[in-house]
């Protein structure tokens, strides 16, 4: 695996490169003291990079800002905060964007080894694929590429960051081959919990920007269901 660092701490950039590495001897780690200098260096490497790990408080940058703008540009890199100030930021930091993780410095190494192996795990849900059929040929569409399908009469339309898939197909055969990553929050949504960028009263506001709204028979156990997935991602933080 590839990560990518940017800490305006020289110091702890080292420190931090030489702890990854005892973590797993394999790893490449490239080193960044801005964020300038790293979104270049992304502009061209990013599909060959998994995860970045992101100061907060950077010298030339607001580090939040930063992930927002990979998160946009490069969204299957894995962003994790690296912070001295994590509690005080995560009002902002869930409002602008959905990270992988938070690590608290000074870093645990237990906490440290733990996400390595999350990031490691996560390859393999990128195996998980929706096969389905269009113009008599199969395609195969990444679980986690999948930000919503929308029913439209005897239709469904797949929308992923790059396209969008029309099958002939029902919202429940689909669902039945989906994981629990996906849940139904109206007659004519299936939504990706991975893929929400926020919860603004009734509606689901998607990575994409869609505004979704949760019919109010399925609010209650919708709801619940998001909070629980965002409960079990503070929960991977070493905060």
């Amino acid at each position: 695996m590839k990560f990518v660092v940017c800490d305006d701490d020289k110091t702890f950039l080292s420190g931090f490169k030489n702890e990854l590495l005892k973590t797993d001897s394999s790893l490449d780690v490239i080193c960044f003291d801005n964020g300038k200098q790293m979104v270049e260096y992304l502009k061209t490497e990013h599909s060959n990079i998994d995860a970045a790990f992101i100061d907060i408080r950077l010298s030339d940058s607001n580090g939040i800002d930063l992930a927002r703008q990979l998160s946009n540009n490069f969204p299957d890199i894995k962003l994790i905060f690296i912070t001295g100030f994590g509690k005080e930021y995560f009002e902002e930091i869930f409002l602008k964007v959905r990270p992988f993780a938070i690590l608290q410095k000074p870093i645990k190494n237990d906490y440290l080894l733990k996400h390595i192996n999350e990031i490691k795990a996560s390859q393999d849900i990128k195996q998980q694929k929706l096969i389905i059929k269009i113009n008599r040929s199969e395609l195969s569409l990444a679980f986690d590429k999948i930000i919503y399908i929308e029913s439209d009469k005897r239709k469904a339309h797949i929308h992923t960051p790059e396209d969008v898939f029309t099958i002939y197909e029902k919202l429940d055969d689909i669902h039945h081959r989906l994981d629990e990553s996906f849940i139904r929050c109206q007659k004519s949504f299936i939504v990706n919990l991975c893929h929400i960028s926020s919860l603004e009263s009734n509606n689901f506001v998607m990575t994409d920007n869609k505004k979704i709204s949760i019919s109010p028979s399925k609010r209650t156990d919708v709801k619940t269901k998001y909070m629980e997935f965002n409960f079990n991602l503070l929960n991977k933080t070493g905060v």
